[in-house]
């Protein structure tokens, strides 16, 4: 197939393009050509700009079977590129988010369920992007809401805070309760099964996590501690005695969203059952540990790249708890090792 991939050099979209080319699918990629333009040397790339510059996107010559987006986040950008493409290709993949669906999701939810109003916050304004893409793709259109996404490439340094901060060991400062449950998925498997959704034309609205059954947080701490560093100390830490020092939640420790928090629903429980009946499938958390660490130590440094629009109402920073702030609060817990 001949698929275009809007973006196609940070996270999801090289992941996307990846799985594409793996699938020895065709594959062209529309950027900026501003971050890590030497990728794949023998890929056809389209330059220009979501908001000021769609020219190269235009001509005879260019058609596709399919398109996927993982960079459209305002319903502007959006309706703009749909425009151009309208009678381009023939299928439309739009990546969105989990977080379209109301915060306050304390119970079981699927791709039915309501999503928030408004166009003000990052979540809203990809809540409108599927509707402007609805009105411009009828029939054409597959919307998929991932939830946590991990794994190599990541731009957000989430799992890979404690990916760095278990493969260095020692007492390790960890917010409980351990049974927090989490859904999160590798962004390759994700992306492989755009493809796949590519290749099948299927449509429709779907939510994108994982695994099976959602994990916890005492599990996935566990597996990185197994993978990485068995001697590292795990140290669960009451989330009332974090907050009341004024450590942030998915700020100053990644992953970690206070159980207060009402947009924390979102983030396990969602009902994946139509996506795992559409050919979801997960690889083992340890691979996506070992992958990741082995992707950080070689190109993992450096600050992440940040994309234009895609602000969001959960702040990510590249700077999360220091070693020796960490320090700190356990010496302060009486929780350090004498060891």
């Amino acid at each position: 197939m001949r698929i275009l991939v809007l973006g196609g050099t940070v996270f999801i979209g090289r992941v996307i393009v990846e799985a594409a080319l793996d699938r020895n699918h065709e594959v062209t990629i529309f950027n900026r050509g501003k971050y890590r333009p030497e990728l794949y040397p023998y890929v056809r790339k389209l330059r220009g700009d979501r908001t000021a510059d769609l020219s190269s996107l235009k001509g005879d010559a260019n058609t596709w079977d399919a398109v996927i987006d993982p960079s459209g986040f305002t319903p502007e950008q959006v309706t703009a590129t749909a425009r151009v493409l309208a009678h381009r290709a023939e299928h439309y993949i739009f990546v969105s988010t989990i977080g379209v669906h109301r915060p306050a999701s304390a119970s079981l939810f699927d791709a039915s369920s309501d999503r928030i109003t408004g166009s003000s916050v990052y979540d809203a304004r990809k809540a409108r992007s599927e509707d402007a893409l609805a009105l411009a793709w009828p029939g054409r259109l597959t919307i998929t809401r991932p939830g946590f996404l991990v794994g190599p490439y990541d731009n957000t340094r989430r799992l890979t805070y404690w990916i760095r901060r278990i493969a260095r060991g020692g007492d390790v400062l960890v917010p409980g309760p351990a049974e927090r449950r989490l859904q999160l998925i590798d962004a390759r498997d994700y992306g492989e099964w755009l493809v796949r959704l590519t290749e099948g034309r299927v449509t429709g609205a779907y939510l994108a996590t994982g695994p099976i059954q959602p994990m916890t947080m005492g599990q996935i701490m566990e597996e990185c501690r197994v993978a990485l560093n068995p001697q590292a100390r795990l140290h669960w830490v009451d989330e009332g005695l974090l907050i009341a020092r004024g450590v942030k939640s998915f700020e100053d420790l990644p992953v970690w969203m206070s159980e207060e928090d009402p947009r924390f629903g979102v983030l396990r429980n969602a009902d994946i059952t139509q996506s795992i009946s559409a050919g979801l499938r997960f690889r083992p958390f340890s691979d996506t540990v070992r992958d990741t660490h082995r992707w950080d130590r070689i190109d993992g440094v450096g600050p992440p790249p940040v994309l234009e629009g895609a602000t969001r109402t959960t702040p990510i920073t590249a700077e999360p708890m220091d070693y020796a702030t960490e320090q700190d609060i356990l010496a302060d817990l009486g929780l350090l090792s004498t060891v």
